[in-house]
């Protein structure tokens, strides 16, 4: 199955109302819903058809949350769409519609967005979290590596 104009997509990520894919070239594309931009088009008009992300190169990875996607570049990340409670980790609660770049972070090796929060794990085993628990923290923070299970 094709979706519009995708050619080559490495990965996707579907979250509410939205899907975005990789591109063998590190750009994305990204469709749906784009309440919040979203999308990343530095819009929030939605869209049938997949538009591309502006601003974005050198993707490596994608991750979609409630209304907020993020993406691996070089050694760190950048986020867009809702920040409500400071997900995207660029010390705001302001939306973007373009990418904005995660502060603090480098050697991102994965990332994991949800509902109102974006997680990062560095290539050496370190992890951030860009908010704690119902009280929003608007730069990530280092977390302590919780100990093997016995």
């Amino acid at each position: 199955m094709s979706v519009g104009n995708i050619t080559n997509a490495t990965s996707i990520t579907a979250y509410f109302n939205s899907n975005c894919a990789l591109l063998a070239d590190g750009t994305v594309k990204c469709w749906g819903q784009n309440s919040f931009g979203q999308l990343g088009n530095g819009t929030t008009t939605r869209s049938s058809t997949p538009v591309s992300v502006s601003n974005l190169t050198g993707a490596t990875s994608i991750a979609g949350g409630q209304y907020s996607v993020c993406a691996t570049v070089g050694i760190g990340a950048k986020c867009w769409g809702r920040n409500n409670s400071g997900q995207l980790g660029n010390g705001t609660t302001n939306d973007a519609s373009t990418p904005v770049s995660v502060m603090g972070i480098t050697g991102v090796a994965d990332l994991a967005v949800g509902n109102g929060h974006g997680c990062a794990r560095s290539t050496g085993g370190a992890e951030w979290s860009s908010t704690t628990g119902a009280r929003p923290a608007v730069r990530p923070m280092s977390m302590v590596t919780p100990p093997a299970w016995t």
